[in-house]
């Protein structure tokens, strides 16, 4: 029904921030990273492959920056990395005609990168089941228990809706598994003002 009618939900997750203690920097405070030992600096190292030919490949030991931070420099909060996972809970407006596996896009709510600009937050849907309602695009399908005298002789009942019982009138004669469309009674199409029918199905007990 949230899926139906709209709602808003909170979500919790973890996200990759800027380390708020060195400022995305990894030192310790007054503390300066060093240059790399390894790449003197270029952040990047020469191999040796076949034929005597050369190649340059990222430094493996400060990631191509040029610099590392010893350990008794390192900020204590991220470990030098510069970056902590934090918890969050974020809102998520559910749009009324949401379906199963919907995505949904909220700006700079995601990981931060090496600048420290945010990525957005994707929220996955999962639409359960509803117990009388089945759904089907925008349409929804209804059983309905009709009695055998109301079938035969005609006649009305109460069927439920996602908007609440109605009343729903039965013709003479009318058949078990018979079908019968309620216009506009279905879900909304996500950005428009179009609404699909509900669809009751008559089930209509014989006598023995």
């Amino acid at each position: 029904m949230d899926a139906a009618k709209g709602a808003t939900k909170s979500v919790l997750y973890e996200a990759i921030a800027t380390c708020k203690s060195c400022q995305g920097r990894g030192t310790k405070s007054g503390k300066k990273r060093d240059v790399c030992l390894a790449c003197k600096g270029s952040g990047v190292r020469s191999l040796s492959v076949a034929s005597g030919f050369r190649m340059q490949v990222t430094c493996d030991q400060c990631g191509g920056k040029g610099t590392r931070i010893s350990p008794e420099n390192r900020c204590p909060t991220c470990g030098g990395k510069g970056q902590v996972k934090e918890r969050k809970v974020e809102s998520v407006d559910i749009p009324a005609g949401a379906e199963d596996g919907m995505r949904i896009r909220i700006p700079k709510k995601g990981d931060d990168d090496s600048e420290g600009l945010p990525g957005d937050l994707i929220v996955r849907l999962r639409v359960t089941p509803h117990k009388t309602f089945i759904r089907q695009d925008s349409n929804v399908f209804v059983e309905a228990q009709v009695p055998f005298h109301t079938a035969i002789l005609g006649g009305s009942v109460r069927v439920p809706s996602i908007d609440g019982d109605v009343e729903l009138n039965v013709p003479a004669g009318s058949q078990p598994n018979q079908q019968m469309v309620m216009k506009s009674r279905g879900l909304r199409k996500i950005g428009t003002n179009y609404r699909g029918d509900q669809i009751v199905i008559f089930k209509v007990p014989l006598p023995k």
